[in-house]
């Protein structure tokens, strides 16, 4: 999730200018090219898409997952989806 969300603000934001140095080597330089209120779009955008997916993820966790494989508890509030969220997604990402 964070990775789509990463790729999706460097395509929005960011622009890659090559450069080459006087011996040939060559560097990738990004610089800004949105104004300030881009950026503040694309923030509240990732907020509210991350607030959406921990809410619809403890409802699912409570309703679905608490149901169908024993021994898994009821999440008491979202906080928890998050930690456990975090988690995974430090543990099984790239």
């Amino acid at each position: 999730m964070l990775d789509l969300i990463r790729d999706a603000v460097e395509t929005m934001v960011f622009s890659q200018n090559v450069v080459v140095d006087e011996e040939g080597n060559e560097q990738v330089e990004g610089f800004f090219v949105g104004t300030g209120n881009e950026m503040l779009t694309i923030v509240l955008m990732i907020f509210v898409i991350l607030l959406i997916v921990f809410i619809l993820g403890k409802y699912l966790w409570n309703n679905y997952l608490v149901e169908a494989v024993p021994g898994i508890k009821p999440l008491k509030s979202v906080t928890q989806f998050v930690a456990i969220w975090f988690v995974t997604q430090t543990l099984f990402t790239k």
